[in-house]
């Protein structure tokens, strides 16, 4: 797969705050007082629509990570509550970096976690936020030690919520990431590479962004990367000095804050960790280079695991499947032609967490048609030789719930056996673009799959173009919103109802609503031109109308502070009845254009080579052809094959002579010559083309080879054109021209030497 910069790959570094510069404290309390300034200035400007075009099914994109006067320098991961009152984000204001939180009604900005003096609160390097239905619970990753007392300090990542209403005088962060039945963090068998301002390492426990968290903020999902004691305790040893944990590394588990609880998801039938990793990465993918993959792009952590918002279900990209889904027995036999192994294959996986010990893990794309194990492909630095994977474009991009855990949208870069011939023609060198799939999941059967992208042929237009690169569900699961380059879309439902969209590089974000079938571009910009900068996640609102996405585009809105960097946006879904625009007044109307006569002009001019031109003017698309008949004596005809061995004076003047005769005969035809010949017509040459418009087009006429030695010298051959054009539904225009076929002979000098 080919690897595109990401978004957000480059970060400022943001060094701590200094005495005397601006100091960042929950919800900004005690700043100084530049630090009250800045906050009054935000929190002055409220959130509020633009006037959205007369055509338009969405508002335009309104600025929420800062203001124009001061921006963010750079914003992404957005997540939106579910009552749509809150958005999150990871960013970086004024040189300090970190999560914040925006009231989209106050316009007031609170620091979650990030740079600052507060130990309490102080984690530079916090990402991939994800924010409970009320605003309340905001879930995030960091390796920095923000519960002393629980956190054991092994250097790794650690999955954190904060309740952003906590008594001042009590902890408001919690350790989530902890050991089933106490508050203890998890032990991770070798200690993390040290993690930097705005970078994770890839490992310990890490969330995915906008997904992990339960709309009561109490459930977590999450993904342990490395060999740990989330199941039993880990044993030391001396030979070398090193933990031996019971626990294989990559396993996804979700954590019940209230109960303390921590509860194994990628189990097998029996309830034990599955071997070599149930999550992507597995423990044999990530030896394949898996560890130089920077995690500070779009997807800012190396997580999967989904939870839907009742806490009722989870879904990840999972490895090792015959393990979890006996007895999948396709994904050995498939592994062994692409020359992997089961534990480098992925795909999605469900499983509801609620049903307690009797809770059967699910294939999402098993009955889907799809190809998981095309050999034409070229997954992402071979650590992945087959399955669904993700996009070409990234690495870690998680599955998303509705509500109840029974709709999934999901991507998957694998082939179908409709579409299979048209890529191995294309001959790429890469994995299939990723396409999007919505999954209803029931009680008993396969799942329902419903392709949303997926193309017939990646020979139609911008089909083989990055496919999809992140995808959002609302909390019912009408919607469904995604990002793509791709600005033309063969398969319906849905439809799209929308104008398309120019084709550019960057991706455009589109909403389909699955219930009338329909798909519309999110994505507009100021000028009516392309987005300008890579887009990446994305999240739905509660009622499904509200979206939050970053974008790096610098034409989302006039005069963007920041061109070049990722800020967060935020549209609303209008309906068509209700929709209000700024009257205009429109261009004055094209005067029609004329309809060209139908008629046919052509001329000719003969060339000194013998041949003639026809130029001719036709009325439209059509087949314009051209014949040159002439009249000849059979005998005349019969006989010159062999006058072309005669000797040269006797050849001039035989056809000084058959030419002299047959102009002659032109008015006699069918006649009988004294010598007992018949003059017919014969056609002396023929040319005819195709045009697709009204057009003036050029044709050259030569006399075929038997008649060559007749249009030699002398007089040459007379005949005539008949020049016809032809088309659909009009009447065939006729023009009769007559012309001489003459080629002039150049005399040759004998010089004495």
């Amino acid at each position: 797969m080919r690897r595109r910069p990401r978004a957000m790959r480059r970060r400022p570094g943001s060094p701590r705050c200094q005495p005397g510069a601006l100091r960042f404290r929950p919800r900004f309390s005690g700043q100084r007082a530049s630090g009250r300034a800045l906050i009054a200035v935000l929190a002055s400007t409220a959130f509020a629509l633009l006037v959205p075009t007369a055509n338009a099914a969405f508002t335009s994109p309104t600025l929420v990570s800062g203001t124009q006067l001061i921006p963010f320098e750079a914003a992404g991961s957005p997540a939106l509550s579910a009552n749509g009152r809150y958005v999150v984000f990871q960013g970086t204001l004024a040189g300090v970096p970190g999560i914040y939180r925006r009231d989209l009604q106050t316009g007031g900005v609170d620091m979650v976690v990030g740079s600052s003096e507060d130990k309490a609160i102080d984690a530079p390097d916090a990402a991939a936020p994800s924010v409970s239905a009320d605003g309340r619970y905001i879930a995030f990753t960091s390796a920095a030690v923000l519960d002393p007392v629980e956190d054991r300090g092994s250097g790794c990542p650690q999955v954190y919520v904060r309740d952003m209403q906590a008594n001042p005088n009590e902890p408001s962060i919690t350790l989530a990431s902890a050991m089933n039945g106490n508050s203890s963090g998890l032990t991770f068998a070798s200690p993390c590479a040290a993690s930097s301002t705005g970078r994770l390492a890839l490992g310990g426990a890490q969330a995915a962004a906008a997904v992990a968290l339960s709309a009561d903020g109490r459930q977590v999902a999450f993904t342990v990367l490395g060999p740990s004691d989330l199941t039993g305790p880990c044993t030391p040893s001396t030979t070398p000095p090193q933990l031996t944990c019971p626990t294989p590394a990559s396993q996804v588990a979700v954590r019940n804050l209230d109960t303390r609880t921590t509860t194994l998801v990628s189990a097998t039938p029996s309830g034990e960790a599955t071997p070599g990793g149930g999550a992507f990465p597995s423990t044999e993918s990530e030896q394949k280079n898996l560890g130089s993959i920077d995690t500070t792009g779009s997807q800012p952590a190396g997580s999967t695991a989904a939870i839907s918002a009742d806490g009722s279900t989870v879904a990840w990209l999972g490895t090792n499947i015959p393990a979890q889904v006996p007895p999948a027995t396709d994904v050995a036999a498939g592994m062994v032609n692409l020359g992997g192994s089961i534990a480098t294959e992925v795909e999605p996986l469900w499983r509801r967490v609620a049903d307690g010990s009797a809770a059967v893990t699910k294939r999402l794309l098993v009955g889907a048609g799809l190809n998981f194990y095309f050999t034409g492909s070229h997954e992402e630095i071979e650590a992945v030789n087959g399955g669904t994977l993700y996009p070409a474009t990234q690495d870690f991009v998680p599955p998303a719930l509705s509500a109840d855990g029974t709709t999934v949208v999901t991507v998957a870069d694998a082939t179908t056996s409709g579409n299979e011939a048209s890529y191995q023609y294309l001959g790429s060198q890469q994995a299939p673009p990723a396409e999007a799939y919505a999954i209803r999941v029931g009680d008993v059967g396969a799942p329902w799959v419903t392709p949303l992208t997926a193309t017939p042929s990646f020979a139609a237009p911008n089909a083989i173009l990055d496919g999809v690169l992140d995808v959002a569900i609302s909390p019912d699961g009408s919607r469904v919103a995604f990002e793509t380059p791709r600005t033309s879309f063969a398969l319906a439902p849905p439809t799209l109802v929308s104008p398309p969209a120019p084709e550019v590089g960057n991706a455009y974000t589109y909403q389909a609503n699955l219930a009338l079938g329909t798909l519309q571009r999110v994505t507009s910009t100021y000028d009516g031109s392309g987005p300008t900068g890579p887009s990446t996640l994305i999240s739905f609102s509660g009622d499904g109308l509200g979206l939050a996405f970053a974008s790096a585009a610098g034409n989302l809105i006039y005069g963007d502070p920041t061109p070049g960097a990722s800020q967060v946006y935020i549209v609303r879904e209008i309906s068509t009845a209700t929709q209000v625009a700024t009257p205009t007044v429109g261009p004055v109307p094209l005067p029609a254009l004329p309809v060209p006569a139908w008629v046919l002009s052509a001329t000719t001019v003969a060339q000194p080579d013998g041949s003639v031109l026809v130029d001719a003017q036709v009325p439209g698309a059509g087949r314009l052809s051209v014949r040159a008949t002439t009249q000849i004596s059979t005998s005349v005809a019969g006989h010159a094959a062999r006058r072309r061995s005669r000797r040269r004076a006797r050849q001039k003047a035989a056809r000084a002579s058959l030419a002299s005769h047959a102009r002659r005969s032109l008015a006699q035809m069918g006649t009988r010559t004294g010598s007992g010949s018949a003059i017919t017509a014969r056609t002396l040459a023929s040319a005819g083309v195709v045009t697709a418009a009204p057009s003036e087009l050029r044709l050259r006429l030569r006399a075929s080879a038997r008649y060559r030695s007749l249009i030699t010298g002398g007089n040459g051959l007379y005949a005539i054109l008949r020049v016809t054009f032809t088309a659909s539904a009009h009447k065939t225009l006729v023009q009769m021209i007559p012309v001489t076929f003459r080629a002039r002979v150049r005399s040759v000098k004998k010089v004495k030497r």
